[in-house]
């Protein structure tokens, strides 16, 4: 029988997850030029995972981690699978705007069959610099390492769902309190859907060095077990691992609700939004196409940085083939747009391997231009990419599970009032 407590969590989380598909969350994520870290796992096999924010943080897979195929948005896509005993992956952290940080913003994809640790910066051998996971009650955790008392912060009325694909992301400052000033609070997202944060420790002292290595799945030989009901081993698979170097704009403790920032409306494809590499947190401006008709072949060379019209014009014809998964074309050349030349150029037969530099894979050149070239004709479209079949047929199955949520709600809300009578 589900106790009062436990049946009110269920009842929050089924609430949120039946919601948030239609309510329309602001994508959480810090500005591209912030991304100092980001696993995606896609490495067809070996033990050494790449970095794609191209800052050189590899990692190694070890203790027996491995790679599996699974279906995550429809899509069957490589992710870390972790076996929850001591499966780890260990990345050094060889970029100087990873480490020593003071604020952060940590996102993943995760798929846990038990509750565990995320992801863990290793400290000074007995406490974590942070450390960021989900508790034995299914709520996320976030925790940091100072030398008088740690931090430690958790959600109290939403859970992460098991065996179930959720998006989950905290941002934070690294700050003890002090006499005059309490320390911020986290912000937790569960698929971009801000959860109030609960305070168990305040940070109190200085901030403990680190050593260099950040682990995923299980940190193995750190831990900040200063409270029941945490463990660092995951139990799951896991994808799409982001580090910022920056947090969102956080509020000061204390306060009721966690605010939801300034940012670009969400992705169909939970993916960052492509915004400058200006130091700024505001959104890069879609651009407007001053002159027809509609061509997406640049007249220039055109890499990661590159911004204008014929950038905006790219990413429309990459969204219309299906190689630019953002649902607006921004004008800015980022991450996204890089992946999406890519899968272009693969699909084209021009290139599959190498970078930028050395074998052009994921620049627009001479030989892409010409592969472009005789889809140059037309009027430009809008800069909102529109929805394609699929698209409409993953609203008709989200409205139909919403509508077996809210049974399943109502259900809930019989046994909360049957326990309080």
């Amino acid at each position: 029988m589900y106790t009062y407590r436990t049946m009110r969590s269920l009842f929050a989380t089924i609430v949120l997850l039946a919601l948030s598909p239609l309510v329309g969350h602001a994508q959480v994520l810090p500005p591209d030029d912030a991304l100092v870290g980001f696993w995606r796992f896609n490495e067809p096999s070996g033990v050494i995972l790449e970095d794609s924010s191209h800052n050189a943080n590899v990692g190694l897979f070890q203790h027996g981690t491995d790679r599996a195929i699974a279906s995550r948005n429809n899509v069957d896509e490589l992710v870390a699978s972790f076996d929850g005993i001591d499966d780890r992956i260990k990345i050094e952290l060889v970029s100087a705007d990873a480490r020593d940080l003071t604020e952060l913003t940590i996102q993943a994809w995760v798929y846990p069959t038990e509750y565990g640790g995320i992801i863990a910066r290793a400290g000074n051998g007995a406490l974590d610099r942070y450390s960021f996971g989900i508790n034995e009650a299914g709520g996320l955790y976030f925790r940091s390492g100072f030398d008088e008392e740690i931090g430690a912060w958790h959600t109290a009325d939403a859970v992460v769902p098991l065996r179930q694909w959720s998006k989950v992301t905290v941002s934070a400052h690294l700050v003890a309190a002090d006499d005059a000033t309490a320390s911020p609070l986290p912000q937790f997202y569960l698929n971009d859907t801000p959860i109030p944060a609960v305070q168990t420790l305040t940070p109190r002292g200085t901030l403990i060095a680190e050593d260099g290595i950040l682990y995923l799945g299980n940190n193995h030989d750190y831990v900040n077990r200063a409270e029941p009901g945490f463990t660092s081993v995951f139990d799951g698979d896991m994808d799409d691992v982001r580090l910022y170097n920056v947090a969102l704009s956080l509020p000061k403790a204390p306060r009721s609700e966690v605010s939801t920032p300034d940012t670009p409306a969400p992705d169909a494809q939970p993916e960052q939004p492509e915004t400058s590499t200006e130091a700024t947190t505001a959104p890069v401006q879609p651009a407007t196409v001053q002159t027809p008709p509609f061509c997406p072949l640049p007249a220039r060379t055109v890499g990661s940085g590159a911004r204008g019209d014929d950038v905006r014009n790219l990413q429309l014809y990459l969204a219309s083939v299906g190689d630019y998964t953002h649902t607006v074309a921004t004008g800015y050349f980022g991450a996204l747009t890089q992946a999406a030349v890519r899968r272009f150029q693969c699909r084209s037969g021009i290139v599959c391997t190498g970078s930028p530099a050395t074998t052009g894979y994921g620049l627009v050149g001479p030989q892409t231009r010409a592969a472009l070239a005789p889809v140059c004709s037309g009027a430009p479209p809008s800069s909102t990419i529109p929805p394609t079949q699929a698209d409409s047929a993953r609203r008709e199955a989200l409205l139909t599970q919403i509508q077996n949520l809210l049974a399943l709600v109502a259900s809930l809300q019989e046994q909360i009032t049957a326990l309080q009578n």
